[in-house]
């Protein structure tokens, strides 16, 4: 519920709507366990709303593998990559809406690959009351991942949210 103008394209797109003026956010993180994550995005407000683009990248590290015909290898345990692009517009009423549509390709082991789209849809609304702001978002909304034979859904998630402002 709380528009975020850049920050809030993982979260709900109708919070692009918020950015006032262009945007860059990095963010890079290595963990303790080898792995790493990276998140790329920008924001460019419009005349018809806040346009951004995004990368996010997940490395899990390595991981030894051992064959029962008595071989190993070392390979990467998993590495994810997901494209976002996204589009924020603000309406009268303190409505503002966004979608987000996504890209993704994982690959486990150097062996298994799926790769597919997904999106979100979200919408905020900042209330008469003064300081109170209402979200909700579907995210993940799409066909599921399929490595091999068999296909798994995404992690279909609905939010809701209502924040207060004590500043408003």
């Amino acid at each position: 519920a709380v528009a975020g103008g850049l920050s809030s394209l993982s979260t709900n797109p109708a919070g692009l709507a918020a950015a006032r003026h262009p945007q860059l956010d990095t963010l890079f993180t290595s963990g303790v366990l080898d792995d790493a994550f990276g998140f790329l995005a920008w924001a460019q407000p419009l005349p018809l709303g806040t346009v951004a683009a995004g990368l996010s990248y997940y490395d899990a590290g390595k991981v030894d593998l051992h064959f029962t015909g008595g071989g190993s290898q070392t390979r990467n345990a998993q590495r994810d990559f997901v494209g976002h692009l996204a589009w924020g517009v603000p309406f009268p009423g303190g409505l503002s809406v966004g979608a987000t549509g996504k890209y993704y390709r994982f690959e486990l082991a150097q062996e298994a690959r799926a790769a597919g789209f997904a999106g979100d849809i979200g919408a905020q609304w900042t209330t008469p009351l003064k300081g109170l702001s209402l979200g909700a978002v579907l995210q993940n909304a799409g066909p599921g991942v399929k490595f091999e034979i068999e296909s798994d859904p995404l992690p279909l998630t609905t939010r809701g949210g209502a924040s207060w402002s004590w500043a408003s």
